[in-house]
């Protein structure tokens, strides 16, 4: 079996669970039950990462995109510890998704690598 990436953008609701459960809902009305979807419905947990003021949400999820994985400067910025969690969640397709959230905790990108 293999793997595929996906990225998809919320509004927070309240909280980021409370977005994640709704999220993984959607995922699953859209792509079924089955599994091995490459979306957003194969995962059951997430690990949050608060984005430094001033990193764009939108060019965070194209940084931890890029292949070979690379360290940008805002991620320079940050303690270590938690930017080897969001790029081993971001890279296992049988964990956790990677819940990016802006500085200004209104919007989240679920994204990662997803069983297919």
């Amino acid at each position: 079996m293999g793997a595929e990436r996906f990225s998809e953008e919320y509004t927070l609701a309240t909280t980021v669970k409370e977005t994640f459960s709704a999220a993984v809902e959607s995922a699953l009305y859209y792509y079924g039950h089955a599994g091995y979807t490459g979306s957003l419905a194969e995962k059951d947990s997430y690990v949050e990462l608060l984005l430094p003021e001033g990193v764009d949400l939108y060019q965070a999820d194209r940084d931890f995109g890029a292949y070979p994985f690379v360290l940008t400067e805002w991620m320079l910025s940050m303690p270590s510890y938690q930017i080897d969690q969001a790029y081993s969640a971001y890279d296992d397709k049988w964990g956790p998704a990677l819940a990016l959230v802006s500085h200004d905790k209104t919007k989240v990108i679920f994204c990662g690598y997803a069983s297919s």
